[in-house]
């Protein structure tokens, strides 16, 4: 005859042993208490499911293997938790405002993950650097937050440039030049017809802004030839010039000074730190004709001729690979797809002519001064990519983000049931867009706070 489940408890009720003091112990059996071996199985499987949920039992199995089917539910896969999570979002919202949505949360998606990815690059340079400079036992810490992380680890490294400075007596003028950061037309046009049928399918649809357009002319260039660490530059040097500079010098200068030297007033020989011209023998930061070499960018102004590096401007056949620092889209594309490839492609930069230099003027231990100069030139273009190179483009990708997420909301006030089903979604999204922007902005000064370090 089978014993049911109530009557082997009730059989049992009077076997088990007293209470013990510790309420959160389980009952325990001994051998011989109970004769019968399925009241005795029964009782301690009940003893195990009373207590498996809430402390260690020992010698109880899990309480699935006990009851297979009585599992855990697992938890819902967050609708930002990817961009497969995304694309398998469904909201039912009628018209446009589907595909709508799904942009929006896609550029976040991006732009969360744009700000962890940034967070790492500039905490593991920054973790590098203090290492360089002595502190061993640098890196980044991991289980901190975007935009902490980079901050602990820049922190430390500009601490270490600080203390390196001190110890050694180093004294020098250094040079950052912000990098031009830029994004492929290619890509960005495939990123709109992806995302909006309503975009045409032909190239023109999307174009550069002309004053920020640049790639390879096989034709004509009309604009500005830009080439970097030039030997020679014929054009407008922006960055580290060594010979004479005519235009907004301020370094060295071996020759004729005019303008100020040390802040007095000059037009001749200038043992301190020249700020305006220098004739020869420059060493410095120029942003006007360098007669010498120039390290940086040089920037030639030509009308309608050949371009051996990059054009800047328009060419009379059409430019290779050309790059924008800023986009015009086509008006029949909604905001939502605007701000999702700006997102996208803000992940996708090319960041060039980032430069930095310095000359040493004092030090009281030999070689800690080119020992420091070589560290910083190793380690300083992410910094500088990071907190002036790529920041216009990421502020302009959270910009139209925001708005993209205010015309949803006006949008949905038509669709009450849709916007019960997509609410919470994008509750979510509209925080993890702040977040990443509090997170970039955070990497951002804390970059250019180790630069500001180098500077003294």
């Amino acid at each position: 005859m089978r014993t049911s489940p109530a009557s082997v408890l009730r059989r049992g009720r009077d076997l088990l042993p007293p209470r013990k003091t510790n309420d959160s112990a389980p009952p325990s059996f001994s051998s011989g208490s109970i004769r019968n071996p399925r009241v005795a199985a029964g009782l301690r499987r009940f003893a195990c499911l009373l207590t498996a949920c809430s402390s260690v039992v020992s010698g109880c199995k899990y309480v699935e293997e006990i009851l297979p089917d009585m599992k855990a539910p697992e938890e819902p896969k967050s609708c930002l938790e990817d961009l497969t999570a995304v694309n398998e979002a469904k909201f039912s919202l009628s018209g446009d405002l589907g595909p709508r949505t799904k942009a929006v949360l896609t550029g976040t998606v991006h732009l969360r993950e744009l700000a962890k990815k940034l967070d790492t690059e500039v905490a593991t340079v920054c973790s590098a650097l203090a290492q360089d400079l002595g502190q061993k036992d640098a890196k980044p810490q991991d289980s901190l937050p975007p935009g902490k992380k980079a901050t602990a680890a820049c922190e430390q490294a500009a601490e270490a440039i600080k203390k390196k400075r001190e110890e050694d007596g180093v004294v020098m003028l250094v040079y950052p030049y912000a990098p031009t950061c830029t994004v492929d037309l290619a890509d960005y046009g495939r990123c709109v017809r992806q995302c909006d049928s309503n975009v045409p399918p032909d190239s023109s649809a999307v174009q550069c802004d002309v004053d920020s357009s640049r790639g390879r002319c096989s034709g004509k260039c009309q604009g500005q030839c830009v080439e970097s660490f030039t030997e020679s530059c014929k054009g407008t040097c922006r960055g580290v010039c060594r010979g004479g500079c005519d235009d907004q010098f301020f370094g060295k200068c071996g020759g004729r000074c005019i303008g100020t030297c040390d802040g007095a007033s000059v037009s001749g020989k200038c043992d301190g730190v020249c700020d305006g011209k220098c004739s020869s023998d420059a060493d410095g930061s120029c942003q006007g004709t360098c007669k010498g070499k120039c390290s940086g960018t040089c920037l030639s102004d030509i009308k309608k001729t050949s371009c051996g590096g990059t054009c800047a401007g328009t060419c009379s056949e059409a430019l290779g690979s050309e790059r924008c620092g800023v986009v015009i889209t086509p008006p029949e594309m909604t905001p939502a797809c605007g701000a999702m490839c700006d997102a996208d492609l803000a992940d996708n930069l090319q960041c060039v002519g980032g430069y930095v230099d310095a000359i040493v003027y004092h030090e009281t231990k030999a070689g800690a001064g080119e020992k420091l100069k070589e560290a910083l030139a190793k380690r300083l273009d992410v910094l500088l990519a990071a907190s002036e190179g790529s920041g216009p483009a990421i502020e302009r990708a959270h910009m139209k983000l925001e708005a993209a997420f205010e015309g949803i909301d006006e949008s949905l006030q038509a669709d009450p049931d849709g916007k019960k089903r997509v609410d919470t979604c994008l509750g979510d999204a509209k925080k993890q867009r702040k977040d990443a922007a509090e997170a970039v902005e955070m990497i951002r000064e804390v970059a250019a706070s180790v630069i500001g370090a180098v500077k003294g």
